[in-house]
């Protein structure tokens, strides 16, 4: 039973807090359970918050910090107290009025916030040190080596912000894996790490990196305009993957600004990419890798109080035949369509895409999501139904429920990707939708069908279960034709045909994965894991079918586990 002195407990802190301080923060890790319940408190209200916008991730914590002491529907369920009081204290540093302090931090310099190992406050300053460690120790059904599957990460979190303006974030860790089998044929066939890039061998079988991201942000123009520079990652959109722009891939050097202003949040992009693929092919190889660039921009807005909207175009160019090209200044305009500048700059000799998506909240607990992208179209060949080649798209549909048959913290999402067949790829390796030789998309590339079915539930505080069942299929190419589903590949070498192409042509493959994932929280951000998972792969070639079983154990401190299902 809800307890009324809770309710009321709750409601005095948020009016004690108040109005959030428009300083400037970091961002949400990418995948953060904070994120999760800002996300679910949303779709359970119904309703959408003007100045959150989840379909552009990561955020700052302040937004997050404005969204749980601002939102009264978190008192709804007693169920959800806990998830309240993560929430708050995840993003308390951020909050006007500070009110959170242990009751026995240790050696009475750790832990004094309950979030941190380590905070300190002074006027004009603040500063938020947490240590990230992560292990996990697994075994693998007929894995070759006699040895374990493991992920060993050990490293430091900064953060922090100086006055009001300016925001600060920087993680660093040394790590150390042996991945299960299906990984390491990824790592072996691409010569990148998922998610990192660069890496060295280690011991047998396994690898060897450094993972080192920041960034700085700052305020301008009456905190309606948000600037971050440093290297990140993003995500667009509402589901569980995003066709228009993910985080699976490395972390990017990047500008990005964020305007506010009503009901609208409009998101620019300025990155530099590595060209790992063109520096492969190179002979010889010079010192630095290859540069390539992507500009994008991205409107989200809230049409209704539970109907957003977004529009979003990228445009993707590197150095033309080494023409000392550069950076093109004509895609720095903020506001410009790229379509016209690309023409513009001669020959049409970059690669743009563009995206629209939908979030739609019907009832209370449903959120109805959408994406669409489109990579080269043209509407006659569209109406002719002749299955052109070059008409190069792909569709996302989703449906997400919170507290399924009025279970408190039991949680739902059915989402269907499909993607043509050559979507993201291009005739130059500088221009295809690929940083370090890793998809900026969905990590299946292109031509193929995905259904994802994941039940999410907390029965006991801070209990946390999550099931996963993906199936997928996907048209592979034989040795001397290309079917479409390897973007790496150029789209005009050894196309088999103009016409009659549908998504899963080639030889077909399919992927049926089974995720079971449990931790429990013994104090803030410090878990304990047990995650388990089937995963069966069948194709036309015998010889890379696989079935396989693979269990991990392990604990980490303030660190996001990385599921590389793919």
């Amino acid at each position: 039973m809800y307890k009324p002195t809770t309710a009321l407990i709750l409601v005095t802190i948020s009016l004690l807090i108040g109005q959030i301080a428009k300083a400037q923060s970091p961002l949400f890790p990418n995948r953060s359970l904070s994120n999760y319940y800002l996300q679910r408190a949303e779709i359970r209200s119904g309703v959408l918050k003007n100045k959150t916008f989840f379909d552009i991730q990561p955020m700052q914590r302040a937004e997050g910090a404005d969204f749980v002491h601002t939102n009264t529907q978190w008192l709804v369920y007693g169920a959800d107290s806990s998830n309240y009081w993560y929430a708050m204290n995840d993003n308390s540093g951020w909050a006007k009025k500070k009110i959170f302090t242990s009751k026995k931090p240790i050696l009475k310099t750790f832990y004094r916030d309950p979030a941190n190992l380590y905070a300190l406050s002074q006027e004009g300053f603040q500063v938020f040190v947490n240590p990230v460690i992560l292990y996990m120790q697994g075994y693998e059904r007929g894995y070759a080596l006699d040895e374990p599957i493991f992920k060993n990460e050990r490293g430091i979190e900064v953060s922090g912000n100086l006055g009001r303006k300016l925001g600060f974030y920087t993680y660093f860790t040394d790590n150390q894996a042996r991945y299960p089998t299906y990984v390491q044929e990824y790592i072996g066939a691409h010569q990148t790490l998922p998610g990192e890039g660069f890496y060295k061998g280690f011991k047998t079988g396994g690898v060897d990196h450094y993972t080192a991201r920041g960034h700085v942000t700052f305020g301008a123009v009456d905190d309606k305009v948000h600037i971050l520079f440093g290297h990140s990652r993003n995500f667009i959109g509402n589901g569980i993957r995003s066709l228009i722009l993910s985080d699976f891939a490395k972390d990017y050097l990047q500008l990005k600004v964020n305007t506010k202003v009503w009901r609208f949040n409009y998101q620019n992009l300025y990155a530099q990419l590595n060209d790992y693929q063109k520096y492969q092919l190179m002979n010889p190889r010079p010192l630095v890798h290859p540069r390539k660039y992507m500009v994008s921009h991205y409107l989200s807005l809230d049409l209704l109080k539970n109907l957003n909207i977004g529009l979003y175009e990228v445009i993707m160019f590197h150095d033309v035949d080494g023409n000392g090209r550069g950076f093109e200044a004509d895609y720095i305009n903020p506001i410009i369509f790229y379509r016209a500048v690309e023409h513009s700059v001669g020959n049409s000799p970059d690669n743009v895409l563009m995206a629209a998506t939908i979030n739609y909240l019907p009832t209370k607990g449903v959120s109805l999501y959408a994406q669409y992208l489109i990579d080269e179209f043209k509407f006659y060949e569209f109406l002719a139904r002749d299955k052109w080649w070059a008409n190069k798209y792909c569709l996302q549909l989703g449906l997400k429920g919170v507290d399924l048959f009025e279970v408190k913290n039991l949680d739902y999402t059915l989402e269907y990707n499909m993607v043509r067949p050559y979507t993201y790829s291009h005739s130059s390796t500088g221009n295809n939708y690929i940083h370090y030789n890793q998809p900026l998309a969905h990590p299946l590339g292109a031509n193929f069908k995905e259904i994802i079915n994941q039940v999410r539930y907390i029965p006991l505080k801070n209990l946390y279960l999550t099931a996963t069942y993906r199936y997928s299929t996907q048209g592979l190419d034989t040795a001397n034709i290309n079917y479409g589903g390897n973007i790496f590949s150029l789209y005009n070498d050894n196309r088999p045909s103009e016409y009659g192409v549908k998504a899963g042509q080639g030889i077909e493959s399919n992927i049926n994965c089974v995720t079971v994932e449990m931790s429990y929280m013994v104090r803030h951000n410090f878990f304990i894991d047990f995650i388990g998972m089937l995963r069966n792969y069948q194709s036309g070639y015998s010889q890379l079918n696989r079935n396989d079983l693979i269990f991990h154990v392990g604990v980490r401190w303030n660190g996001i586990h990385k599921n590389l299902e793919f």
